[in-house]
């Protein structure tokens, strides 16, 4: 019987001590208990989906932070099939009404008897990769209609390395390029290359 207390009160300070850890840390990180209700949400959590602290998501669902009602279900039968899921994006609704894209890594935590206690992850913010994968694929769209409707043949010149050079060349101090090639012609052909 002792021995048991003993194990209860290390796995009650090992709680503790994630939990603790996990405050500080500037990863969004969570516990939601079987129905998908936060148990503790660190402040890098509440400052991603826009509340003041963390005490200010108290009561919360993540079905409350989805715009699609029932988030929650697939992602829970997914953990409880496959124990944790990593990678799993979806839009949650900020604080202030607008869609932000959160990528999450979940893991359920089970009692002895295999039945889930809870589930806790992280969260991270991939808003701006998927603006700028969309504003890519935006912009390959546009420049296919464009080549397909046109009359005359068109080409695409990449001259990304030689504004680098340039830079680089400004950075050292380089103030009349024309003289500066005048004094060192091999530089030429790798401003051509």
């Amino acid at each position: 019987l002792r021995l048991a207390t003993v194990r209860e009160e290390i796995a009650r300070n090992e709680r503790a001590n994630t939990i603790s850890v996990s405050r500080a840390f500037p990863m969004a990180f969570y516990r939601l208990d079987i129905e998908g209700r936060f148990l503790f949400v660190n402040e890098a959590t509440a400052r991603l989906l826009g509340y003041e602290d963390s005490t200010a998501m108290a009561g919360l669902t993540l079905s409350d932070l989805c715009f699609e009602p029932q988030c929650f279900e697939p992602l829970q039968q997914l953990l409880e099939r496959e124990g944790s899921i990593s990678g799993v994006e979806m839009e949650l609704r900020h604080r202030s009404g607008r869609g932000i894209w959160v990528q999450f890594h979940v893991h359920a935590f089970r009692d002895r008897s295999g039945s889930t206690v809870y589930y806790e992850g992280a969260a991270v913010d991939v808003s701006a990769r998927r603006r700028a994968f969309a504003t890519a694929e935006e912009v390959q769209r546009r420049l296919e209609s464009f080549f397909a409707r046109s009359q005359i043949g068109h080409w695409i010149e990449d001259f990304s390395a030689l504004m680098a050079w340039l830079e680089r060349l400004r950075e050292a101090g380089v103030t009349d390029l024309r003289a500066y090639l005048d004094a060192h012609p091999e530089e030429v052909l790798f401003g051509i290359d």
